[in-house]
């Protein structure tokens, strides 16, 4: 598979890694669009060409058009918790808020989602997508890491709806996302926090490696089309 503009950094991400596991080359090229900047020029390549921003300010625009409901905030007039965050990517700094404050530059602000399983714990889902599927582990974290990302359990579950699946689905597609991964809060329903489309590696195990061999087997498949 070949990456474009940026060539993978070895073995700190997860799809360059699967490929070299599966036999796949790791070459230059436009295949796909790899960038560790948060934002970049758009440029022409054949799978995900929307990443040339990842933004979460861009994920709150997308969120309210492919979900029917926001997920971003005025800190200025919001009337409950909610989160002030870094909008840059792999920057994990922020706090949770209850009072108005003027927005501050480079911070992005989203509704607090509880998914409370205890008063130590949460989950957050992180959804591996491919070409239209998806699969999804629940990641089980202490609320004192809220801004971090271990996991000190995880577990592939299966909680969406048909509709929300659909709406998952819309979302990739608005947002130029072929293959990569969301952050995703579920309570009542799913609030799409992060994309991940140059996600790093950890998480998965014996269980879950296959099921992402599969989804990078199918993208090489699709590829050579």
């Amino acid at each position: 598979m070949k990456f474009y503009p940026a060539m993978p950094i070895d073995g700190m991400n997860r799809l360059p890694e699967a490929l070299k596991v599966l036999g796949h080359p790791v070459e230059r090229g436009r295949d796909i669009f790899w960038s560790y900047r948060t934002t970049s020029e758009p440029v022409e390549v054949k799978l995900n060409a929307g990443c040339h921003d990842v933004s979460k300010t861009r994920v709150n625009l997308i969120h309210e058009a492919a979900m029917g409901y926001d997920i971003g905030v005025d800190p200025q007039t919001y009337e409950g918790r909610y989160v002030e965050k870094s909008d840059l990517q792999a920057v994990r700094i922020g706090r949770v808020l209850n009072d108005n404050i003027d927005p501050v530059e480079g911070m992005v602000y989203q509704k607090f989602i509880d998914t409370s399983i205890n008063e130590k714990e949460f989950i957050e889902l992180r959804v591996f997508y491919c070409l239209g599927e998806l699969f999804t582990i629940a990641k089980y974290r202490l609320k004192s890491d809220v801004f971090g990302y271990r996991a000190h359990h995880s577990e592939v579950v299966q909680p969406f709806t048909k509709q929300e699946k659909e709406n998952i689905v819309k979302f990739c597609e608005l947002f130029g996302m072929d293959f990569g991964e969301l952050d995703i809060l579920h309570n009542k329903r799913p609030y799409v926090i992060d994309v991940n489309n140059v996600a790093g590696v950890g998480l998965l195990n014996e269980t879950t490696y296959p099921m992402y061999y599969e989804q990078v087997e199918k993208l090489v498949e699709w590829l050579s089309e």
